[in-house]
């Protein structure tokens, strides 16, 4: 991303300078919330620049105090603007005349989604132009938004959460449908050829959408942080009082200190963790997502908290010699799915089941007397060619529970005429009337994992996955999650090849690399393969991606294409199959405004574990090595 130091520039003449270096960057956000935007002139050039401009989809002016005749400009730019979808207006002091602007420029542009002003400006628009502005208005109380990033900054420094990731383990016998259930589930069509049997773990990381029964609706490949979705929602409640007014004090004391000639700034308090001084950060402060107050304002309406849960897969081979490796990544977290095939041999079959459910009770054992074992799903597939009857599987599963009664209390209840299963036809003409029911109840299995009982626990196993952590350890989470399927953002073009080297046909770092993400500044670590490298346009120049095409073979043609690129960014993306434990703990403890402090980092790891997103062993020949690519 390219510098927004000209966004503190005093002199408009530079300012708009950096504004268009800025825009040629093509960048799809852009924050000049809280005075950075300096005037009339500034957003006449700003306005200029939006009329031609495609790319950029996120812009925030509130609290900039422009008035109404910016508000008119910036109308007539959106009547050219064809990219922009959200626009945060609020606290500018607009009035209702430049707000009748926009409402005129909304009826010729189609393209903006969220317009965010003042409610004030609500009540002096009048009934045409409110109906011209429709559902894609949102009107924020004066100072609501300062109110939001106070908040979200407190979170990060004194806050707690979930981690709201919860693991789903596909177990069961070879050949029996894992695999091409979790394409169902995740909304894919099937090919005519046969699924390839699985070995080795298969691991994949989704979020559900907002319609379950839908087929285009299903699990979607999981982008952006968990703490951004967990934190969007939290800032929108009333903080902890007694915290909060501390902090709040802390913070004027900072804001008092800065100001005073007398006392320097660097004098205020800071919060424990704070990374020494002159050491770049692991990973900076996180960025509140630019749209808070269109979350906020959806919320509202829904009167309804909406959690949005990552689902990370884990598919398991199923073939017994995989067996004993299989239970080295059981633990007692996540919903375990147990399938079995209903084309095949009763006998056979359920032998097999009993094995894998016996297998799943005996590694889910609970952390303590207090606590209980996870939920189990029985999933028997091919349900149209089946060999047996519902029935006949229900009678034989009841007889078996009953020799282990505290399985009988983790197997979920089953569907269609089965007490204990769910049966499934992946290869049926209309495959969603199966898969719904099992989507449905996976989804409802997680929430309940998550949620604090009030009162007595509807499930033995509700709020197993409830205890809430420091805010650092999610962000630590998000961390390792995404240095181990691929932490992409923006570096500058200048130090990509000074900090790349080649082994065999790979460009490995070999120093630290600062990466701007959607969420936070990150540093790649020292050893991270480079996976992606391409222009801000979109053209790839470098990939090491399994059929990937790219412009350069080796990497003279890569410094070459960088060096005559004339950007001063680019896009890339790295990725690390392992780390070891002791950069592990350099990278959390560097973590801004908090880091993980070092002995938390072996309970962060291992609940990691327990959630599927990586893999340590806190053994004495093992934990030196974190791996963070399972597959």
């Amino acid at each position: 991303m390219e510098s927004m130091d000209w966004a503190s520039d005093k002199d408009e003449g530079r300012w708009e300078e950096g504004l268009k270096k800025f825009f040629r960057t093509e960048p799809e956000k852009l924050d000049l919330s809280n005075g950075k935007c300096k005037g009339i002139q500034s957003v006449k050039a700003l306005s200029r620049a939006l009329e031609a401009n495609t790319s950029l989809r996120e812009l925030h002016l509130n609290n900039n105090q422009l008035g109404a005749e910016a508000g008119k400009a910036l109308a007539e730019a959106l009547k050219a603007n064809t990219g922009l979808q959200t626009l945060v207006l609020a606290d500018n002091q607009l009035g209702p005349e430049a707000g009748k602007a926009l409402a005129e420029a909304l009826k010729v542009n189609s393209s903006l989604l969220k317009l965010v002003l003042n409610s004030s400006v609500e009540d002096a628009l009048g009934e045409e132009a409110l109906k011209v502005l429709g559902a894609r208005a949102v009107f924020a109380e004066k100072g609501k938004q300062a109110e939001l990033e106070s908040r979200f900054r407190f979170l990060q420094e004194e806050g707690c959460m979930a981690l709201l990731v919860v693991r789903l383990l596909f177990v069961g016998k070879g050949r029996a449908g894992k695999t091409t259930t979790l394409r169902r589930l995740k909304g894919e069509e099937l090919d005519s050829a046969e699924e390839l049997s699985t070995y080795g773990v298969q691991t994949w990381a989704g979020n559900r959408q907002n319609d379950l029964s839908a087929k285009q609706d299903g699990w979607v490949q999981a982008t952006g942080s968990t703490f951004q979705s967990a934190a969007s929602r939290q800032v929108l409640s009333e903080p902890r009082q007694e915290e909060w007014l501390k902090w709040k004090e802390r913070e004027e004391g900072k804001t008092a200190a800065a100001k005073s000639k007398d006392v320097p700034a660097r004098t205020a308090p800071k919060p424990e963790g704070t990374k020494p001084q002159g050491e770049e950060a692991a990973v900076g402060p996180a960025k509140m997502q630019m749209d808070l107050l269109v979350i906020a304002d959806a919320a509202s309406k829904k009167g309804a908290d909406e959690l949005v849960v990552r689902l990370q897969t884990w598919d398991f081979p199923g073939q017994l010699e995989y067996a004993i490796a299989n239970t080295l990544y059981f633990q007692n977290r996540g919903i375990y799915l147990v399938f079995f095939d209903m084309a095949g041999e009763f006998e056979s079959e359920l032998q097999q089941l009993q094995l894998w459910l016996w297998t799943t009770y005996q590694y889910t054992k609970p952390d303590s007397a207090d606590s209980a074992r996870p939920p189990v799903v029985i999933v028997g597939t091919k349900y149209g060619t089946k060999n047996f009857e519902i029935d006949q599987m229900d009678e034989s599963l009841e007889a078996f529970f009953n020799k282990l009664p505290g399985l009988k209390d983790q197997v979920q209840p089953g569907v269609a005429g089965s007490k204990w299963f769910f049966p499934v036809e992946n290869k049926a003409d209309e495959p969603e009337r199966w898969i719904v029911p099992l989507r449905q109840r996976i989804d409802a299995l997680a929430r309940t994992l998550l949620a604090k009982p009030n009162g007595p626990p509807s499930q033995p196993f509700q709020g197993l996955q409830s205890e809430e952590y420091p805010c650092a350890w999610v962000r630590g989470h998000d961390l390792l999650h995404d240095l181990g399927e691929g932490l992409a953002g923006t570096a500058k073009t200048a130090v990509i090849s000074a900090s790349l080297e080649k082994k065999d046909s790979e460009l490995l770092l070999q120093k630290e690399l600062s990466i701007e993400t959607k969420s936070a500044p990150v540093v790649a670590p020292k050893g991270a393969k480079l996976i992606e490298c391409s222009t801000l346009a979109g053209e790839v120049l470098w990939s090491s991606r399994q059929n990937g095409t790219s412009k350069c073979s080796s990497k003279e043609d890569l410094d070459s294409a960088l060096n005559n690129l004339g950007a001063q960014s680019c896009k890339v993306e790295f990725s690390c199959d392992f780390l070891e434990l002791a950069v592990v703990e350099e990278l959390l403890s560097r973590m801004q405004p908090r880091g993980v402090e070092k002995q938390d980092i072996p309970k962060l790891l291992h609940e990691m574990t327990r959630l599927g997103t990586l893999v340590w062993f806190d053994e004495p020949e093992l934990r030196e090595t974190v791996m963070l690519q399972p597959r």
